[in-house]
């Protein structure tokens, strides 16, 4: 910026100071915040050009990574050792359950029960002297 005042400075014919090569720390104070402003207002600009496309892609981002965490979820949930492990636990809770319905199918019901029970206090009662036996 400095230089370029002075070529137009020299272009617009105006006598050049001698101590334009050596400027005050006035003018440099001057150039370096106008060339900071400039400076702030290029980026500003970039990134304000620049937002949607990062907007975008930190959405593209998000969706793939969660894409690849369901994928994981579901490759580890439905692998050849968890479905084993499942079948497996299916087969044996079956076979408890049949067992289970065996078992109480084999088992008299409660009439045959009392029935036996009657039967047995019929043939165990010793004749009682009051019955006319």
């Amino acid at each position: 910026m400095f230089k370029q005042a002075v070529r137009e400075e020299a272009a617009s014919g105006a006598v050049v100071a001698g101590d334009a090569r050596n400027p005050s720390a006035t003018t440099v104070k001057t150039y370096r915040a106008a060339a900071e402003q400039l400076l702030t207002g290029i980026v500003d600009r970039a990134l304000d050009a620049a937002t949607p496309d990062i907007q975008q892609s930190a959405v593209l981002s998000a969706i793939e990574n969660a894409a690849g965490q369901v994928k994981s979820h579901v490759t580890e949930r439905t692998g050849f050792g968890s479905a084993l492990l499942t079948n497996l636990l299916a087969w044996v809770l079956t076979l408890a359950i049949a067992a289970l319905v065996l078992i109480l199918a084999a088992r008299p019901s409660v009439e045959q029960t009392v029935a036996k029970a009657v039967d047995r206090v019929g043939v165990s009662q010793p004749a009682s002297p009051g019955n006319g036996q």
